[in-house]
Formats: structure tokens, sequence, C-alpha cells
């Protein structure tokens, strides 16, 4: 089956606007292999927690951003990126529960980034 010809509508869209953040918290998880990264993705959201980025990038590229741009990154097979965003109480009790939940499924360290400098590299 095809979907030429298919044509969809949409009648109504519902948006959630939310105002700009007043907290973020940059985190890094570290994981031996890319399928405990990858089960920390389901595990994160099955916590009801829905982080504003979540990246997982493998070793290659880990080695390849730590020969540009010299963050002393973990040799691990996969690292995870984590931005957790609203108000300074609610991100400070996110970054606590997601670091539970890494450690829960294999994380060999979690980080939170601090200084602006990082932040700013730190993608």
């Amino acid at each position: 089956m095809d979907s030429e010809g298919t044509l969809g509508v949409i009648t109504k869209a519902v948006l959630k606007l939310r105002p700009i953040s007043e907290a973020l918290i940059r985190m890094s998880a570290a994981f031996p292999d890319i399928e405990s990264a990858g089960l920390a993705v389901g595990k994160v959201f099955e916590a009801r927690i829905v982080p504003t980025i979540m990246k997982i990038i493998n070793i290659d590229f880990v080695r390849s951003i730590d020969k540009w741009l010299k963050l002393e990154l973990p040799e691990v097979e996969a690292l995870m990126i984590i931005d957790l965003d609203g108000t300074k109480e609610e991100v400070e009790k996110l970054a606590e529960k997601v670091e539970e939940v890494l450690k829960g499924v294999g994380a060999v360290e979690v980080k939170r980034v601090i200084t602006a400098k990082k932040w700013m590299n730190y993608t």
C-alpha cells in the first residue's frame, strides 16, 4: 500500500505555550555501552521527566569532540547530554531524579555542567 493520492487536513491544533525558563541545568551521563544509554532514555520518560534536550553520543563522536574542544570527556562507549529547564526548584528536583534514574540503569558517571564557559561549549 502506498500513500499516493492520500490527503490529510489538520482541522484543529492545540499548542501549549511555556514562558521562558528561569533556570536550566545541563547534565552529562557516561555509559559503558550504547545499549544502557538507550535504555536510560526510556527510563527517563517512564519517570515522567521530559528533558528539553536528550542526546546520546557514541565513542567515536565523544573522541572527536574531546579532541576538538578539549573538554576532558570520559572515555566511554556512550555519553548522554541532558538539558532540564523550569524554575530553579523544579530543575533541582528534576536533576536529582534524573541522576537517580541514570545511575539505576548503569551510568558510571553523572555530572552537572556549572560554569558559563563549559555551558556554551558542552552541547
